[in-house]
């Protein structure tokens, strides 16, 4: 437990942060695996598959949940794996 006044706001910024960070994750991460399901179970997937993928990723980006390297390496991730598996089709 923190124990100077400071350490005790920091303590509360931090898991209201928190709070309101781990739904727009978690929505990014659901989204992300949702895809590569569909792709590992052969299912076709639609336009707005992709756009609700990465429209998560971005939305994280914008709340500074990720950093912007990182969004962009899943996007690149994410249209690596649909071209893949549009060329195996």
């Amino acid at each position: 437990m923190p124990i100077t006044k400071s350490a005790k706001k920091a303590l509360k910024r931090s898991t209201k942060q928190n709070t309101y960070n781990q739904p727009v994750k978690n929505k990014m991460k659901d989204a992300i695996k949702a895809v590569r399901q569909k792709i590992k179970k052969g299912q076709e997937l639609t336009e707005n598959d992709v756009k609700t993928t990465y429209s998560a990723v971005d939305k994280a980006l914008k709340a500074k949940i990720i950093k912007k390297k990182n969004a962009a390496n899943k996007k690149s991730k994410i249209a690596t794996l649909v071209n893949k598996s549009k060329k195996a089709a």
